[in-house]
């Protein structure tokens, strides 16, 4: 199946027998931006729900999560600390359970902070970003065409290299 725009939500797998029942809800991952609003969904039933973020249950914060204990939860305002994975428990009565697979929320990451410590003959720069899960850094030297790969980590070391004649 390919997702697109009408197909793009949470989907359920009802298993049973003779003992009773479970649904587990897939869920799908949310890729967002610092101040965006998101919302996973963990479907429709008459029951008691509890949303969990990083496997702490949650609780409703005015003005930035709301529905904690309701079938959809809502992130407003998305902050670069709200990334991780979110999921839902459903208690309907004896004999079943609805759990939910558990969807990641990205958050792009930005740079908070470049700096730069300067000791005897070297420099190093730190490049500090947040948002996640997983930043990667790359370092680019612009001087060069084109700009090429210096370095694949949080900071740079440089070695100043002063030219003499003899």
């Amino acid at each position: 199946m390919v997702l697109n725009n009408t197909n793009e939500r949470s989907y359920l797998c009802h298993i049973f027998n003779a003992a009773g029942f479970v649904v587990v809800i897939a869920m799908i991952d949310q890729f967002a931006n610092v101040g965006d609003s998101v919302s996973f969904n963990c479907g429709e039933f008459d029951a008691e729900y509890v949303w969990l973020y990083n496997n702490t249950m949650l609780v409703d914060e005015p003005g930035h999560i709301s529905g904690a204990n309701s079938s959809v939860l809502y992130i407003t305002n998305v902050t670069s600390t709200d990334w991780g994975t979110y999921g839902c428990y459903v208690n309907n009565g004896p004999g079943g359970s609805v759990n939910s697979d558990e969807a990641t929320l990205h958050v792009a990451p930005y740079i908070v902070t470049i700096s730069e410590a300067i000791v005897n003959d070297s420099v190093t720069y730190t490049c500090h970003g947040d948002g996640g899960p997983g930043n990667s850094y790359i370092w680019f030297n612009e001087t060069t065409q084109p700009a090429t790969v210096v370095s694949t980590t949080q900071q740079l070391f440089i070695i100043r290299m002063e030219s003499f004649t003899h």
